[in-house]
């Protein structure tokens, strides 16, 4: 049973319904096959110890059958989850679906316990349908609450922790609003024994999905400096507690893997920046990748991207 101490209430409350979601849909076999779960709840629930912090969204990628049309499994995979809400008592009234080309978002609310007002969300994104590394694993994950084992999709420890890295240093663009959950995230990676080289290959890959700048010339003194720690992140911490040393050690963090990508992989994201071609043999272990990473979506959108920009 997780221990609940030092965390808000209301938080744990929708821990444990975000539980009784996981628990459906993981036991659903048409979308535990299909889900993926990643994110902070897949890196906090999964892939770290102890649950460092509370992770209040869930955050799926959809994994390409290579069978049918994903767009009408798409359809699917909305109908079921409906359903599974439906099943843990949700409404329709509390629940707002609201769809785009690269991800379908649910809004889900609920009264809490106290009879405030509260809601979660749950995104399903399509354009990274396949893998990075060379599969997706399975891991145990028990249920918050009853203590219930089930196995869920996800992606393997490196990938999540590259996507993670390139997250901190281009979500949202600006380079002084970076989410203090992601520094956490980063900085509780950074702990972790890694293995470098599937770390790094994650790493650049996931940057090739990214506008520019490219990844070695981001500059982590001012993206890190900028964060806030706000009261975002102290509340998912237990007691609210950041170390004191997040900061500090998150950018000699991200410093030695930017350096890494520079000397290693420049000639690689040159090639599909400069060039426009994705050319995945430049690395000399591409064969950690997905033996279908050259129809990566989000690659080939980004390629697609540079193209268009260089005819205007």
């Amino acid at each position: 049973m997780f221990d609940t101490s030092g965390f808000n209430p209301r938080l744990i409350e929708k821990i444990y319904r975000i539980s009784d979601i996981l628990q459906k849909i993981y036991t659903t076999t048409y979308t535990k096959k299909r889900l993926s779960l990643y994110g902070g709840t897949a890196l906090n629930f999964l892939h770290f110890k102890d649950i460092p912090r509370l992770s209040i969204d869930i955050d799926f990628n959809y994994r390409d059958q290579q069978q049918n049309d994903w767009a009408q499994e798409r359809n699917e995979i909305d109908t079921i989850i409906k359903k599974i809400l439906h099943d843990l008592h949700y409404n329709n009234d509390d629940i707002a679906i609201q769809p785009s080309y690269p991800l379908t978002r649910f809004d889900i609310g609920y009264k809490t316990a106290d009879g405030e007002k509260d809601s979660l969300k749950i995104e399903i994104g399509y354009l990274r349908r396949i893998p990075v590394l060379s599969k997706h694993i399975l891991l145990p994950f028990t249920h918050l609450k009853t203590g219930d084992e089930f196995s869920v999709q996800t992606p393997q420890r490196e990938e999540l922790f590259g996507n993670k890295f390139c997250t901190v240093l281009y979500r949202y663009g600006e380079e002084n609003i970076a989410s203090s959950r992601d520094l956490f995230d980063l900085y509780t990676i950074s702990k972790i024994k890694l293995n470098t080289t599937l770390f790094d290959v994650a790493m650049v890959i996931d940057s090739l999905m990214r506008k520019e700048p490219r990844l070695y010339d981001r500059n982590p003194d001012t993206i890190i400096k900028n964060v806030m720690i706000d009261d975002q992140l102290k509340n998912l911490i237990r007691n609210g507690h950041v170390p004191a040393d997040i900061k500090e050690k998150t950018q000699v963090f991200i410093t030695q893997h930017l350096n890494n990508s520079k000397d290693k992989y420049k000639t690689l994201i040159d090639t599909f920046f400069d060039d426009h071609r994705f050319e995945p043999t430049l690395l000399k272990h591409h064969d950690l990748l997905n033996h279908h990473i050259t129809k990566h979506p989000s690659i080939l959108w980004n390629l697609k991207q540079l193209e268009e920009k260089k005819k205007r």
